[in-house]
């Protein structure tokens, strides 16, 4: 029989697998719509660094959104400070 523990990194390993998938095809769409390449390596590094220093101080994990990022290029988006500074 399982352990509380063993189904805890289950579910998180599942997780952390979706989210990277997700954010691999964020890359992929944003990189067919600016016609710029991305370091893939690098996003699944970052996003793997940040959700466990989120998780260390009680913060929730995330991946890439499609929707947004395909609107933030479509908006004249080209950074990542689009979607703070606006248009």
């Amino acid at each position: 029989m399982r352990s509380g523990w063993d189904w805890t990194c289950v579910a998180s390993a599942t997780l952390a697998i979706v989210g990277l998938l997700e954010s691999l095809l964020t890359a992929a769409i944003v990189d067919d719509l600016t016609d710029t390449p991305s370091n893939k390596n690098r996003e699944c590094a970052g996003q793997g660094v940040a959700n466990i220093v989120a998780g260390l101080f009680g913060g929730m994990a995330g991946c890439a959104m499609i929707g947004q990022s395909v609107i933030n290029v479509k908006s004249g988006g080209r950074d990542a400070g689009r979607q703070v500074r606006g248009p």
